[in-house]
């Protein structure tokens, strides 16, 4: 029972710290390139079939090789989203503790730790960015 609201307090931190760090960068970015909000738009429709909330993790180790799918697992939204299916989902299966080994990356705890470490990292520079930007706003609006 514990697993799971750290994992989902954890999934919400990462996706809100880095959401913010993102929307602070992009913002700036986009009053300095106006095309600039066409990439997002396509990253925002690239982000859902980059993380496993369409199809489970299980289906998508065999197909990166199980020494590739570090490389999956770097994009910070799919580990919050591993990290939310942790929380809501594991719990409800006939075999939780089957559930999290077939189921979820080893070492997702961890991995979600240095994910929100990494979050914080970029929200810090992200504000570096948009205040030292901030100051040329008026002029290119």
């Amino acid at each position: 029972m514990a697993g799971e609201v750290v994992a989902g307090i954890l999934a919400f931190l990462i996706t809100t710290v880095f959401g913010t760090a993102l929307a602070l960068f992009f913002s700036a970015l986009n009053v300095i390139v106006r095309d600039f909000q066409n990439f997002v738009g396509t990253l925002t429709t690239f982000i859902h079939f980059s993380v496993p909330m369409i199809y489970t993790y299980e289906m998508v180790a065999p197909r990166f090789g199980e020494g590739n799918v570090w490389i999956y697992l770097m994009n910070p939204l799919a580990d919050a989203v591993l990290l939310g299916q942790r929380c809501f989902y594991v719990g409800g299966t006939s075999h939780p503790a089957e559930t999290i080994k077939t189921d979820m990356p080893p070492h997702l705890f961890e991995r979600g730790a240095l994910v929100l470490l990494a979050s914080i990292v970029m929200l810090v520079a992200a504000q570096w960015v948009f205040s030292r930007l901030e100051k040329r706003f008026p002029e290119l609006l």
